[in-house]
């Protein structure tokens, strides 16, 4: 495992560096790209799909003791989804989450920490496209994540940040508004086990 790797690579050390100290305030924020090719059973047969998205997500945090920092972080993720083998055209999804997170350092050297965070996500949207009729989905997530990282410091008080998820549960459901009716769908539930590193964040954080 590559965070495993860098743990064994760097040497472990338990001591707690200034921009990991207790008091300290962090402003910060992770950028994430990812494109996939997914194949599904569509109205006129097999098809295949590209899914791009994109994900911007600020963050404000403090040091509650030394290594644990807490906060909130405010996610825009923007999602495109082209049919390239069905009929049925492209869908686009726009999603806003907050999401309350804990993130526990295991400090490295003096330069570099590795982490490990938990948050939880609540999340509102809405998507609509060619392929939907001409409806318009409004979306409501929830989400369950545990997410290791690792921070390395490249000044006094900035840190780049790695981030991919290990664990993750979700639960979307969607109010449709369509041209005819409106209808509410079941909720769809999904769970990521595993290290996703298909969409592995880079972010940056300024220790104050």
């Amino acid at each position: 495992m590559l965070f495993a790797a860098l743990v064994a690579t760097i040497g472990f050390t338990s001591s707690a560096y200034a921009q990991f100290s207790a008091g300290t305030t962090v402003l910060g924020g992770s950028f994430s790209y990812s494109k996939d090719q997914v194949d599904y059973l569509g109205y006129y047969g097999s098809a295949t799909a590209t899914a791009k998205t994109v994900t911007i997500s600020p963050r404000i945090g403090t040091f509650l003791a030394d290594d644990f920092e807490a906060g909130m972080q405010v996610s825009y993720m923007h999602s495109a989804f082209i049919n390239d083998t069905d009929l049925s055209g492209k869908s686009a999804q726009d999603m806003f989450t907050l999401a309350p997170y804990g993130r526990k350092y295991f400090s490295l050297n003096e330069w570099a920490g590795f982490y490990m965070q938990g948050s939880l996500g609540f999340g509102w949207g809405r998507s609509g496209g060619d392929d939907l009729a001409g409806s318009d989905f409004r979306n409501r997530a929830f989400t369950a994540s545990l997410a290791p990282g690792v921070t390395i410091r490249v000044g006094e008080h900035v840190g780049i940040d790695f981030q991919a998820n290990l664990l993750q549960y979700s639960r979307t459901t969607a109010g449709i508004k369509g041209k005819y009716a409106d209808t509410k769908s079941d909720p769809n539930e999904t769970v990521q086990v595993g290290p996703n590193f298909n969409n592995v964040s880079l972010g940056i954080s300024f220790f104050l």
